[in-house]
């Protein structure tokens, strides 16, 4: 019983990692475009320190990794 507990959970797991539709890749690109773009001009407005922007550009590259799939990230570096 358990080995099937187990393959199950394996299985749900799997399924729940699909690839998004181009739509949803595109908006969770966009909104990490925008973030990025909002944390530098916070940055640029003195408004919060480097360590804070770069913790803040980590968090933002760590958001959505499904739209990474075959999208150039080097635009929010």
């Amino acid at each position: 019983p358990l080995g099937i507990l187990t393959t199950k959970q394996e299985v749900d797991s799997i399924s729940t990692q699909r690839k998004p539709s181009p739509e949803q890749a595109k908006k969770e690109l966009a909104e990490q475009l925008w973030l990025s773009y909002y944390n530098q001009v916070l940055f640029e407005a003195g408004l919060i320190t480097e360590t804070e922007r770069n913790r803040m550009k980590n968090k933002i590259s760590a958001l959505a990794p499904s739209a990474s799939n075959g999208v150039d990230r080097s635009v929010l570096t």
